[in-house]
């Protein structure tokens, strides 16, 4: 599941490589979930952060299969380096958040 700043190109490309793969290997699909899907155990979830989707993509041979190793190496590493540059920087949110604390702890 892209952000508003997916590569269209790209995240359809993968959808449609990651079907046909599904289609090549026979795969069938799991039951649907029902109830609160996030109580479920057992169930595969997607990475939680930029980083851990880039060194899942990375270590995936399915992807290297699908794309090019360069390009696939090209795009980890541009993930990676988004990554640690947003964790050099403080976001409004936490500004916000750290500010209220802060006045609650320091009135």
């Amino acid at each position: 599941m892209g952000g508003a700043d997916v590569n269209p190109y790209l995240a359809f490309a993968g959808c449609i490589g990651a079907g046909l793969w599904g289609i090549d290997q026979d795969l069938s699909l799991p039951p649907p979930g029902t109830g609160n899907c996030y109580n479920i155990i057992g169930v595969v979830t997607a990475p939680r952060s930029l980083e851990e989707a880039a060194r899942e993509l990375a270590d995936s041979a399915t992807a290297r299969e699908a794309v090019s190793p360069a390009v696939l190496d090209n795009l980890v590493r541009i993930a990676l380096w988004e990554s640690d540059l947003f964790k050099t920087k403080v976001t409004d949110l936490e500004r916000r958040g750290t500010s209220r604390w802060h006045k609650a702890a320091c009135p």
